[in-house]
Formats: C-alpha cells, structure tokens, sequence
C-alpha cells in the first residue's frame, strides 16, 4: 500500500491528544528522568518525564515492555 500524504496525515490526526492534567498523581521517581504522576481531566493517571535518556521511541518501546512483563505502568 503506498504511503500517501493523505494517508499520512488521516494517521497523524489521531496521533497526538492534548489531556489536561488536573492533579498530581502522588508519585515521583528518584530516576535521572525525574517522572511524575498526574491525574488528567479523562480521570486516567499518566506519568509525565522531564527527560527522556534515549529518545522518545525507546521510551515507548521500554515502556511498553515493562507493561507486558508486568514491571511498569501500561504506556
């Protein structure tokens, strides 16, 4: 299937959503990425980093890793 900019964009449209935090979450971590939790306006909790060590993928790949082993909040 050929990756059109119609494509493209119809896939980036559901990419990025903005959440309003509302309240901190009551966790932080003693890491160098200096995360917190916060309680968005959905009512979910996100952890938000202040910095990321290798990149915002692996984030989201180690994240997603550790939900599936069960050592780490889903990401």
């Amino acid at each position: 299937m050929p990756i059109t900019q119609e494509v493209l964009e119809s896939l980036d449209s559901h990419a990025y959503k903005v959440v309003q935090m509302i309240a901190h979450g009551g966790r932080k971590s003693g890491t160098l990425s200096d995360s917190n939790t916060f309680v968005g306006i959905d009512g979910k909790v996100y952890w938000v980093k202040a910095r990321s060590q290798q990149g915002l993928v692996a984030e989201l790949v180690a994240g997603r890793l550790a939900a599936a082993l069960g050592v780490g909040p889903p990401t």
